[in-house]
Parts: structure tokens; C-alpha cells; sequence
């Protein structure tokens, strides 16, 4: 088993669980779950191996960016939901800045 994979595949399912709970009404459930899968990626395991990128499979690090994008988004979409706008926007100004993905 590959400790990254399982990290970077958990993370994606709690996107998709953070979607839900979004398209459902639940914006502080999808705010908690998209957080939870943002921590995970953030303790995740280095990739042992970074893969030899292809048209196909973009390479580990891309995964990686493109899971914790998703999960930004949905951070930031709830906090919008919930009318906490400013807080929405210093989130993604702060993740477009490299700084610490889970903060807020």
C-alpha cells in the first residue's frame, strides 16, 4: 500500500463529502470536512517516488495541489455560504500567498 495515495484518495473523499454537504445546505459541515481533508494532506507522506509525469497521470505533486485546491475552494465557498465573506477572502488571499493551507 502507498501511505500517499491513501493520504491524497482520503482527502479527495472528503472533498466530495464536503460537496454534498454544501449542495444540501450543511455550509459549516462542508467548511469542517473540507478543513479535515485539507489537515490531511497537509500531514500527508512525502511521495516516495514523485512518478514520471504523462499525458494521463500528471505526476504525484500535481495530485497533491489538485486535492488541496479543491478542498480550498470548498473552504471558501462555505465561508461565503455562511456570509462570512471577509474571512472567505483572506483565506484564498492567503493560499494563493503559499501560506499554510488548514489556517483560519
Amino acid at each position: 500500500a502507498d501511505p500517499f495515495l491513501g493520504d491524497v484518495l482520503a482527502a479527495r473523499c472528503g472533498t466530495g463529502l464536503a460537496r454534498v454537504a454544501l449542495a444540501r445546505g450543511d455550509a459549516e459541515g462542508a467548511e469542517t470536512l473540507a478543513r479535515s481533508s485539507l489537515d490531511r494532506l497537509a500531514r500527508s507522506a512525502p511521495a516516495a517516488d514523485a512518478g514520471t509525469p504523462t499525458p494521463f497521470f500528471p505526476g504525484r505533486d500535481a495530485m497533491r495541489e489538485a486535492a488541496g485546491c479543491a478542498a480550498r475552494h470548498l473552504v471558501a465557498a462555505a465561508l461565503v455560504r455562511r456570509g462570512k465573506m471577509e474571512e472567505a477572502h483572506g483565506f484564498l488571499q492567503e493560499a494563493v500567498a503559499g501560506g499554510p493551507p488548514a489556517a483560519g
